[in-house]
């Protein structure tokens, strides 16, 4: 049986490595995001798939510094949690834990 201190340092490892990730494409959006065409913000360090959506959409989901969006199919749904599905994109709920990462002001 797997020591449950193990589990969550792992869990914890991987949710960080996920959100750093997730918050590189949302620097990249905050400069690229010109004519509602942004890049997707999942995990993937290889994923440039467009997202369309307006800006004032996006400036919606990106009030909140724990939401992320992404195309389907690219949620984790191990780390964070699909709180609103669009025909494009979802929109992904970070977890607390990694506050430090997604919003370090």
């Amino acid at each position: 049986m797997a020591d449950a201190s193990l589990i969550d340092v792992d869990f914890q490892a991987r949710a960080e490595r996920i959100a750093e990730n997730e918050a590189a494409f949302r620097r990249l959006n905050e400069q690229l995001g010109v004519m509602g065409v942004f890049i997707c913000e999942c995990g993937e360090p290889e994923c440039r798939l467009p997202v369309r959506m307006g800006r004032e959409r996006y400036e919606q989901v990106r009030s909140n510094p724990r939401h992320f969006f992404v195309r389907p199919g690219h949620e984790t749904p191990d780390v964070e949690t699909v709180i609103r599905r669009d025909e494009e994109f979802l929109v992904v709920e970070k977890p607390e834990a990694v506050d430090h990462i997604v919003d370090p002001d």
